[in-house]
């Protein structure tokens, strides 16, 4: 959890949301350097209603992207609804060679031949093409937090000596087994994990410190590796341990929250069903 925290900040911090649409809708329009078609678009008035730092918006909705890029390549078409649309598709095949907008010339054509003559098809079309492309943007903005949840991972690991193996070995001691089961037993009693990946900050970390004792973590002059090989086995516990961590918290919280309901051989029921309640 705290590796999640810590990649938020930074994400925030980078403006890693804002920077990923820019490249992604700089990549969609045929502008990757975002001087031309895409710079129009982030600077017009409607997109600029949503921006609230220099970075530019980190989310923009697709029916706003299609109204703001009809805008730019056909503004101010007045008529009916029919003349509207002929005087948009007009506009668009007119844009120029030399033109800013050329690059989104024949992609907007295709959209426009396929929308029946209907200039709010037209926009849902722009809209939807527009969405698609941006679910693999946000693919690409996960791979980029989850190298940095690994990073985080791999430092904690190394300050805090969380190494997978060593925490493995030493968990699984009967000592420990037995407190791991009486931890879990008082997580259910106090009605820690009613659904943890629901659960508000607050409870996450009343189970984290609740966790904290059984985690056989922190450097000590015993738990140092004798050999070149003890240190090169701690060495890939704790990338293991930064690629665990790298899932995020949510993975890890829902992981818990299973085996609590198998524990309990299913959820536990709201309070107003359970016995005596």
């Amino acid at each position: 959890m705290v590796a999640s925290i810590l990649q938020e900040w930074i994400a925030q911090g980078l403006a890693l949301r804002s920077k990923t649409l820019r490249s992604g809708v700089g990549t969609l329009l045929s502008d990757p350097d975002v001087v031309g078609v895409a710079h129009q678009l982030f600077h017009h008035s409607l997109i600029k209603s949503i921006t609230s730092n220099i970075s530019g918006p980190s989310y923009i909705p697709g029916s706003m992207f299609a109204s703001a890029l009809l805008d730019l390549v056909a503004p101010n078409q007045p008529g009916g609804p029919a003349n509207v649309f002929a005087s948009v598709r007009s506009d668009i095949a007119a844009i120029p060679s030399n033109s800013a907008l050329a690059p989104v010339r024949n992609s907007l054509l295709t959209l426009a031949d396929n929308s029946n003559g209907d200039l709010s098809e037209l926009r849902n079309r722009v809209g939807n093409w527009f969405d698609n492309a941006m679910d693999r943007v946000s693919g690409e903005y996960k791979r980029d937090a989850q190298k940095i949840l690994f990073y985080i991972g791999l430092a904690l690991a190394i300050i805090l000596n969380a190494d997978t193996f060593d925490i493995a070995r030493i968990a699984s001691t009967p000592q420990r087994t037995t407190a791991t089961a009486q931890l879990l037993d008082n997580i259910e009693r106090q009605n820690l994990m009613p659904d943890l990946a629901k659960a508000n900050s607050a409870s996450r970390q009343e189970l984290v410190k609740t966790l904290t004792p059984v985690l056989p973590l922190g450097w000590t002059q015993s738990n140092c590796p004798a050999d070149w090989l003890g240190w090169l086995q701690k060495a890939i516990g704790m990338f293991l341990t930064a690629f665990m961590v790298s899932l995020g918290a949510p993975f890890w919280f829902d992981i818990l929250d299973s085996i609590m309901n198998i524990r309990a051989a299913g959820p536990r029921p709201p309070d107003a069903q359970r016995p005596g309640g």
